[in-house]
């Protein structure tokens, strides 16, 4: 197995570790809250612990979509290869949390909630709004999210917070009290403290410690009572540099005598138009009692996203547990082997096993994600559960890796069709169809969308005038995705419809006859030909 998990990693060159997991007895599930309660918001970055037996889960939810154009960036959005996709009523970037409980059996949730802060809230004054990437911790029989908020000073000063949260009946959270947690020199950005401090990783089994930095190490104390923290350690871990700043990710926890976490690195940059983008990559960090590094993983990536982060780490029966978001859209527990663990940091591994996992649209894709159409079928099978910002997320990346224009151009649609579904994003869906026309101009189901676009907001010149350019395309009957709700009968009735709205009446009135010469008997054509009163010729 030791040679052929080499071959797979050299074949990957940047490691799918989920793939490494399937093929040696793990497992891999999505994290799904219904959408009638997230909007179908993204669900990500999550985090795992074990209190009293009970695995909880603590996942974030945005209230933007992330898009980003990967690989070639081939279809990049109006704005740039990566962008938040945000209420445009609402440019805020809102977050809030979830508690779930897990059953590590088949590693699904058997609960959720959404954490009720509302005794704690106050009106934020920026726009990063509420606490971001929480980790749990059950310090001294108490449990408390910890992550960063940034909407409490004008400028978006961030500073970890220690919330209490208490559980009620079967599944209520909410949060008792919050502490804001100061830097070890005590000092705000305007007393020349640093700007934002975010991403400590709370250390299981020792109570109120962090590793605050990962090289060097650099160990915290806090006081839960007033916010104060001081430094327990600060180590420099000579050979262990990285061309990057390595920076935090999961809790800290114990494995075989030593410390050990998932951290992050990040490639920042701008393109030639000075959009952003980014690329993640993940390391796992082990440390002796003393904190000295003393074993590193090479970098890794967790389904080849650009763009993944976990915020835990747990270990159940020979078995990390580890819950990760996938482009700031969807949300997955991992189930790694201990074995694939100890081979990441340079371990070996046991003798070769054959070992079968359930093929379906999930396994499927991380087996092959560079395929156009893993991707797609990912895409359409969170699309059918309501998950708006997941499968926007994958029809980008099926429309990027695809070779297949027929899967490029349902793909480009379904973006459009994710916005629409989400809401509250006119002007983001409405550009998104004229991409999808730019894409084939010749293909006419975007045309009716756009159509219908501005027939609901009232503008039928306009929905006149895109139904009739597609009534002249010349690519039908190709194939689409059974969400698209494209007909030629529905188009031609927009045409019908607006027509008279462009001076068409003549033209109008006799699409009319012949619809009803025809027999056509839809409810719309039969309203407006009775209120032309064009009767069926004998």
């Amino acid at each position: 197995m030791e040679k052929r998990l080499e071959n797979l990693k050299e074949q990957t060159k940047i490691i799918n570790i989920c793939k490494l997991a399937l093929q040696s007895g793990g497992d891999i599930r999505p994290l799904v809250i219904p959408s009638h309660e997230t909007g179908g918001d993204g669900l990500t970055n999550g985090n795992i612990i074990n209190v009293d037996g009970k695995w909880l889960l603590n996942i974030r939810r945005v209230a933007y979509a992330l898009f980003h154009s990967e690989k070639d960036q081939k279809f990049p959005s109006p704005w740039g290869p990566l962008v938040y996709f945000n209420p445009e009523d609402d440019i805020t970037l809102r977050t809030t949390n979830y508690i779930c409980e897990l059953n590590t059996d088949n590693l699904t949730m058997t609960s959720w909630n959404k954490v009720d802060t509302s005794k704690l809230d106050v009106t934020p004054i920026w726009e990063f709004i509420g606490l971001e990437d929480v980790r749990l911790a059950h310090w001294d029989n108490t449990l408390y999210q910890t992550g960063v908020r940034r909407d409490t000073t004008p400028n978006g000063e961030g500073r970890m917070e220690l919330s209490t949260v208490k559980k009620s009946g079967c599944c209520n959270w909410k949060e008792t009290q919050r502490q804001r947690i100061s830097t070890p020199d005590g000092k705000s950005n305007a007393e020349g403290g640093s700007y934002c401090e975010k991403n400590w990783m709370p250390i299981n089994d020792l109570p109120y410690h962090y590793v605050k930095w990962t090289n060097p190490t650099e160990v915290v104390k806090t006081n839960p009572n007033d916010g104060t923290t001081e430094i327990v350690a600060m180590n420099t871990n000579p050979g262990f540099d990285t061309p990057r700043d390595m920076r935090g990710s999961s809790n800290v926890i114990r494995y075989k005598n030593m410390w050990v976490a998932i951290i992050h690195e990040c490639d920042l940059w701008y393109d030639i138009d000075e959009k952003k983008d980014a690329v993640y990559h993940h390391r796992i960090v082990c440390w002796d009692d003393n904190w000295n590094i003393i074993k590193m993983s090479d970098t890794f990536n967790f389904m080849t996203g650009q763009v993944e982060f976990t915020c835990g780490i747990g270990l159940e029966d020979g078995n990390f547990l580890i819950p990760f978001g996938f482009q700031d859209h969807s949300s997955y527990i991992l189930k790694l082997p201990t074995s694939v663990f100890d081979f990441l940091i340079g371990g070996y591994m046991p003798e070769e096993t054959v070992v079968t996992y359930k093929e379906n649209a999930i396994t499927n894709f991380i087996n092959d994600p560079h395929n156009g159409l893993t991707a797609f079928n990912l895409a359409e099978w969170y699309f059918s559960k309501g998950q708006c910002s997941s499968a926007l997320g994958f029809y980008s990346r099926a429309a990027e890796y695809s070779t297949d224009e027929n899967i490029i151009y349902q793909a480009v649609y379904q973006m459009a069709n994710c916005l629409s579904g989400l809401g509250r994003r006119d002007n983001a869906e409405e550009l998104m169809w004229m991409k999808t026309i730019e894409h084939d101009p010749e293909r006419p189901e975007a045309y009716l969308a756009l159509s219908r676009w501005y027939s609901w907001r009232n503008q039928p010149n306009k929905a006149y005038y895109f139904a009739s350019i597609g009534m002249k395309a010349k690519k039908k009957g190709l194939p689409m995705t059974e969400h698209s709700s494209y007909s030629d009968k529905d188009l031609e009735f927009q045409y019908i419809l607006f027509s008279s709205y462009d001076g068409k009446y003549d033209a109008k009135f006799k699409l009319l006859q012949d619809s009803v010469n025809q027999g056509a008997d839809y409810p719309w054509l039969s309203y407006h030909a009775d209120k032309w009163n064009i009767k069926k010729n004998i």
